[in-house]
């Protein structure tokens, strides 16, 4: 890519931070803006993962390419002490090299496949937030799609209980919300309710 072609992030103004602004509609379908601290994200958009210790292809690379936002793990970068103490004292973006939008999971898929984590639930959005990602996960409760009802009316309770503590330890910090429910729709209208309810940002669709 040329230098005159080099693609800039564009911050959000002040006051601005964690609209979602509609630019067209079509029946339910919309094409929007988000505003992040960052930039200024269009939706809808594809978010590729980025194992921050494994980059066949760089972040960076990913930003000249086109791509406007990525996410990562933050329990993966919480883990790895050199990884830690990167993103504590120089951020995220600059960890990643990226300055696009950075969403960080919590670690619940880590919790899912290889049992308990080593971090608190609210620690983790606080390190989040530490790091300046510009939407941060709080740890929900993973609901799969062939538990029984039981269990998942569970994971929709707790994720719920969990909600405020998340909010209040990510502070500024844009928040995602999960939905739960598994395959239950009356489950999944409940779970949107009661997260609705509070002060996310984002309300990502669980345990897909």
């Amino acid at each position: 890519m040329s230098s005159d072609s080099v693609r800039i992030a564009s911050p959000c103004k002040d006051g601005d931070h964690g609209k979602f602004e509609v630019k067209s509609s079509d029946g339910w379908a919309r094409l929007g803006l988000f505003h992040t601290n960052t930039h200024k994200l269009s939706t809808p958009t594809l978010l590729p993962v980025v194992n921050p210790n494994i980059q066949a292809i760089s972040p960076s690379e990913m930003w000249d390419i086109g791509f406007e936002a990525l996410i990562t793990n933050s329990y993966i970068i919480w883990k790895g002490e050199e990884l830690k103490e990167k993103a504590l004292k120089q951020g995220v973006h600059k960890l990643l090299n990226y300055q696009g939008v950075v969403m960080t999971d919590s670690g619940v898929f880590q919790q899912y496949v290889y049992g308990d984590v080593e971090i608190g639930e609210v620690e983790v959005v606080e390190f989040q937030r530490d790091i300046g990602v510009d939407i941060a996960t709080m740890m929900d409760v993973f609901g799969r799609p062939d538990m029984t009802r039981e269990e998942l009316e569970d994971a929709v309770a707790v994720t719920a209980e969990r909600g405020p503590a998340a909010l209040e330890a990510a502070g500024e910090t844009l928040l995602n919300g999960p939905i739960q429910g598994g395959t239950f729709s009356d489950l999944r209208e409940k779970s949107a309710f009661m997260m609705s309810e509070m002060d996310f940002a984002v309300h990502p669709i669980g345990g897909v």
